[in-house]
């Protein structure tokens, strides 16, 4: 296996202000704590306590998020809109390269303690919406 860390990870529900660019919808914003920031992905809004949900989906590299992010709830300023926590804990890093993340998590989401699996990898076919080069899929296991 990898390296357990004492840091830590955070899925927000972001719901978009005036000024965020990127997307209208409501999502989820995947934190994890690497390195003096947060590594970043954006999801579609996701039920987290399904045991045993195998699935992938697709997802987006953002820029790393200042750390800040992990403890951050409500309005977050400059009409960028507000979030709200789905979950946090800590993880295990398994690979961490620069078009793959994969990390065992294991927090709570919902008051509900849970682990999970999840893997980002870079999309390998063209997108024409990865003009910026951001176009990932999520394989997520809920473990328990």
């Amino acid at each position: 296996m990898g390296e357990w860390c004492d840091a830590r990870f955070v899925i927000l529900k972001h719901e978009p202000g005036d000024h965020l660019r990127r997307t209208e919808e409501i999502h989820f914003d995947w934190m994890f704590e690497i390195a003096g920031s947060l590594r970043t992905f954006s999801t579609d809004c996701l039920d987290l306590n399904s045991a045993g949900l195998t699935k992938s989906f697709s997802c987006e590299s953002l820029m790393d998020h200042r750390l800040d992010y992990l403890n951050l709830r409500g309005d977050i300023g400059r009409d960028l809109g507000c979030v709200v926590e789905v979950a946090s804990g800590t993880f295990e890093i398994l690979q961490n390269q620069a078009e793959q993340l994969q990390v065992i998590m294991e927090g709570s989401a919902n008051h509900h303690h849970f682990r999970a699996n999840a893997n980002f990898l870079k999309a390998t076919k063209e997108s024409e919406r990865d003009q910026f080069n951001t176009a990932w899929q999520l394989d997520l296991s809920i473990l328990d």
